[in-house]
C-alpha cells in the first residue's frame, strides 16, 4: 500500500502544480520602474519605417475627377471598423490603379510617397497624394490561442498588441521568455522578452517591426499535466496488484 500513497502523492504534486499562475509586470528590486511612473521605450517615428510585405498602406489621392478620389478612398468594414488599404505584395509591389505594380519594399514612408506622387503624374493631372501605414504584419506561434500571421491594424504596435491580437497566452504558455525573431538587412535575431518583469515597458524589443515573429514557449508542466491521467491508471493498476499481494498471504 506504501506504493499506492507514493503515486497518490506523485499525481496530487502535478496536478497541482498545474494551477499555478504568472503574475505579469511585477517590480523587481533592481528596476529602475516604479509604478507611479513607468519609463516606456518610445516607438520610431513612422516617417521613417522601411516599407516590407504585408504591410498595409492608406494611399488618399485629392483631384479634380471625383471618380479618381473614389478609387483611393479608404474603405471601412462596417462589422470590424478596420480601414482597408494596399497591401504590400511578397514581391515588394503595391498595385494601384491607373498605374499597376509599383515596388515600394525598402523604401520609407516619405520615399514611397514620392514614387507613387510621380507614377501617378503621368495619368492624373496635378495628384495630391497622402501616403501612410496604416497596418503591418507579423506571426505569433507556440501558446497562444489563436497562432498565425496577423495584420497589426496600427501604424505602431508593442509585443502586448501582437499577443493581444491572438487571444494572449493560453495556461501552458510561458510569459518568463517570450521569443522575439527580427531579421533587419538579412540578419535574424532573436531576443527574449520577460512578461513578468515591469521592465518590459521599456526593453528595445518592445515595440514590434514589420514581420517580427513572437513566439511563446510551453511550460515544463504541461507534460506533467497531460500524463496525469495516465499515471493515475498506473496508480490504480498498483493498488489492485498490492492489495491481491496482500490478499494472497
Amino acid at each position: 500500500m506504501k506504493k499506492f500513497s507514493i503515486f497518490s502523492l506523485l499525481i496530487l504534486f502535478l496536478s497541482s502544480g498545474c494551477g499555478t499562475r504568472f503574475v505579469y509586470f511585477q517590480q523587481k528590486k533592481e528596476s529602475s520602474n516604479s509604478y507611479s511612473k513607468i519609463e516606456v521605450t518610445k516607438p520610431a517615428d513612422v516617417n521613417t519605417h522601411i516599407i516590407q510585405e504585408g504591410d498595409v498602406i492608406e494611399i488618399m489621392v485629392q483631384s479634380a475627377d471625383p471618380n479618381i478620389v473614389d478609387l483611393f478612398s479608404p474603405k471601412v468594414d462596417k462589422e470590424t471598423n478596420e480601414i482597408s488599404g494596399f497591401q504590400v505584395k511578397g514581391n515588394g509591389q503595391l498595385f494601384l490603379p491607373y498605374v499597376g505594380s509599383i515596388y515600394v519594399k525598402g523604401k520609407t514612408i516619405n520615399e514611397a510617397r514620392v514614387v507613387v506622387s510621380d507614377s501617378l503624374r503621368k495619368y492624373i493631372l496635378d495628384p495630391i497624394v497622402s501616403f501612410n501605414l496604416i497596418g503591418f504584419q507579423i506571426k505569433v506561434l507556440g501558446e497562444v490561442q489563436k497562432p498565425g500571421i496577423i495584420v497589426v491594424p496600427f501604424d505602431r504596435a508593442t509585443i502586448l498588441d501582437g499577443l493581444a491580437l491572438c487571444g494572449d497566452l493560453t495556461q501552458y504558455g510561458n510569459p518568463l521568455k517570450i521569443k522575439l525573431i527580427r531579421t533587419e538587412d538579412g540578419v535574424t535575431t532573436n531576443h527574449f522578452i520577460d512578461l513578468s518583469d515591469v521592465d518590459v515597458f521599456k526593453n528595445p524589443h518592445f515595440q514590434l517591426r514589420s514581420n517580427d515573429i513572437i513566439y511563446v514557449e510551453t511550460l515544463k508542466r504541461r507534460f506533467a499535466r497531460e500524463n496525469v491521467s495516465y499515471l493515475s491508471v498506473f496508480a490504480a493498476l498498483v493498488n489492485t496488484i498490492a492489495v491481491i499481494s496482500l490478499r494472497g498471504r
